[in-house]
């Protein structure tokens, strides 16, 4: 599966806040020696757009986000520390991974990240994202 379009949910909950995104979109994905890179761009429907890129290593405990804002390295044995540009400064968060699993088939596939980002050693947020995946097909 080289193209495939894909629903990402995205959930994030903050003590008793929850707030999830629903993007829809279309993208490009490479077998690398290591795992795989995947590279996508798609809208929700307000008009709000995504474009990432998605590496996932074939260890199964290693995947990165990488966008124009911030690389995110997701580690099931390490935590990471994250950098985001702030108003006045940066933002300085560590990325705690719960959970990573991916299946990547011919004709569609399933990403799970599950991780918990803290500042200053406490719970800030927890990030559920969900990609589903389907080979695009070519229309004549």
């Amino acid at each position: 599966m080289e193209h495939f379009t894909f629903t990402l949910v995205s959930v994030t909950s903050a003590g008793e806040i929850s707030d999830t995104l629903r993007f829809t979109g279309s993208g490009r994905m490479k077998k690398t020696a290591d795992g795989w890179l995947l590279r996508y761009t798609g809208s929700d429907g307000a008009g709000n757009g995504v474009t990432s890129s998605l590496k996932l290593w074939d260890d199964g405990r290693r995947a990165v986000i990488l966008n124009d804002a911030y690389h995110l390295p997701l580690d099931a044995e390490a935590e990471a520390e994250l950098h985001l540009p702030a108003p006045g400064g940066t933002l300085s968060l560590t990325a705690v991974t719960r959970r990573l699993s991916w299946r990547i088939g011919e004709r569609d596939g399933e990403i799970i990240l599950d991780y918990t980002l803290c500042q200053g050693g406490s719970s800030a947020a927890d990030m559920h994202l969900t990609m589903a995946l389907k080979e695009e097909r070519e229309t004549i």
